[in-house]
C-alpha cells in the first residue's frame, strides 16, 4: 500500500510563474499517462528536531501558512512537502521531516522515511534527486540534546564519506532569543566539538534570522552553486538501513523470546497455584482462585501485547523484504 509519503510529489509541482506559492495535495495525483517535463526542481531535505524552526523556515521562504511546531510537539508524523518558484523558473522544493527528538522518532526512521520517500518519487515514475540537505539546530540551546547527537553521528555516518557534506548547510537559529557573544561562543563550540567532521568535508554553518531574506539569504548561493545531480542518498543508505533493521529485528526477536519465556513460568506457576487450590478448605479456595484469576489477567495481557509486537515484526520483516 501506498505511503501518505509517498503521494506528495507524484505530479510535477506544476504553476504558473504568477501563481501564489502552493502546498501539494493528493488532488495532484497523476497515476496514468505521460506529462510533459516539468521546470527544473531543486529538492532541499530539512532535518532537526520539534521546534528547531524548520517551518519556520519554510513559511519564510514560500510565503506559505506553514503550522509551527513547539518543542514537545511536532507539526507532523511524516513528510510535507512545500515548493517555491524563483524568478528563474526553477522550482525549490523543501522536503519537511519529522522531529527526530520526539519519543517514536528516532534517528533510524527519520532517515529512512526520507530515504523510501526519495525512492517512491522514482517508482512512480517522478525523477527526483536530493540536492541539499539543512540541518536545524537551536543556537539557545547550551547542550547538545542525546537525540540530536545521536542523528549527527548517524548522518555522518551515513554520508560523511561520500562527499556529501558540501551539499548539507548547518542552519542554527533563534539568534533573537540569546546574547550575541553567547550565541558566538556556542557557534564555536558546534564547530570544534560536534560539526567539525561536516566542516572539514566541506558544510558550511549559516544563520536563519526569521525573515524571507535571511532565508533566502541561505537557499541563493546553494541552490546557484550546486549541481543538480543529487547525491545518491537512496543508495547511500539502503544497504545501512538493511542492515541495522536486521539486527534491530533480531534484537527484538530475542526479547519476544524471553518475554514468552517469562509467560511460560507464570503460567506453570499458576497451574501449580490451581492444582493446589483442591487441597485447601472450601472457604480459602475461593480466596485463591479470586488470586489466581487477577494474575491469569495480568499474564494474558502481557500474551497479548506480545502477539501485538510479533504481528508489528512480521510486517516489517516483509516490509524490509519487499522494499527493492
Amino acid at each position: 500500500m501506498r505511503s501518505r509519503a509517498s503521494t506528495f510529489l507524484l505530479s510535477t509541482f506544476r504553476g504558473k510563474d504568477n501563481e501564489e506559492p502552493r502546498r501539494p495535495n493528493s488532488k495532484d495525483i497523476t497515476t496514468e499517462g505521460h506529462e510533459e517535463p516539468g521546470p527544473e526542481k531543486f529538492v532541499i531535505a530539512l532535518l532537526g528536531p520539534s521546534g528547531v524552526g524548520k517551518s519556520s523556515f519554510i513559511a519564510h521562504a514560500t510565503g506559505q501558512n506553514v503550522k509551527i511546531g513547539h518543542l514537545l510537539s511536532s507539526c507532523t508524523d511524516t513528510i510535507d512537502i512545500f515548493e517555491k518558484r524563483r524568478s528563474d523558473g526553477k522550482v525549490i522544493v523543501f522536503v519537511d521531516t519529522p522531529g527526530y527528538d520526539l519519543a517514536d522518532k528516532n534517528p533510524n526512521r527519520v532517515l529512512n522515511l526520507l530515504t523510501q520517500w526519495l525512492k517512491s518519487q522514482s517508482a512512480n515514475g517522478v525523477r527526483v534527486n536530493l540536492n541539499a540537505i539543512l540541518f536545524f539546530h537551536r543556537i539557545t540551546d547550551n547542550r547538545m540534546p542525546v537525540a540530536t547527537q545521536s542523528h549527527i553521528n548517524r548522518f555522518e555516518k551515513l554520508v560523511g564519506k561520500r562527499g556529501a557534506p558540501k551539499r548539507i548547510l548547518l542552519i542554527t537559529t533563534m539568534w533573537d532569543e540569546v546574547e550575541h557573544h553567547t550565541g558566538e561562543s556556542r557557534e564555536e563550540q558546534l564547530s570544534r566539538e560536534f560539526w567539525k567532521k561536516f566542516l572539514d568535508g566541506g558544510s558550511s554553518i549559516r544563520r536563519f534570522w526569521r525573515s524571507g531574506t535571511s532565508a533566502w539569504e541561505i537557499l541563493n548561493p546553494l541552490v546557484g552553486g550546486v549541481s543538480n545531480d543529487g547525491f545518491p542518498l537512496p543508495s547511500v543508505l539502503d544497504n545501512v538501513f538493511q542492515e541495522e533493521l536486521e539486527d534491530e529485528l533480531e534484537l527484538d526477536a530475542d526479547q519476544a523470546l524471553s518475554t514468552m519465556e517469562q509467560i511460560y513460568h507464570e503460567q506453570q506457576r499458576l497451574l501449580e497455584k490451581l492444582q493446589a487450590v483442591v487441597q485447601l478448605p472450601n472457604g480459602k479456595q475461593t480466596d485463591v482462585l479470586k488470586e489466581v484469576l487477577a494474575e491469569e489477567k495480568k499474564v494474558s495481557g502481557k500474551l497479548g501485547s506480545l502477539l501485538h509486537r510479533l504481528k508489528r515484526q512480521n510486517h516489517r520483516w516483509f516490509h524490509l523484504r519487499h522494499t527493492d
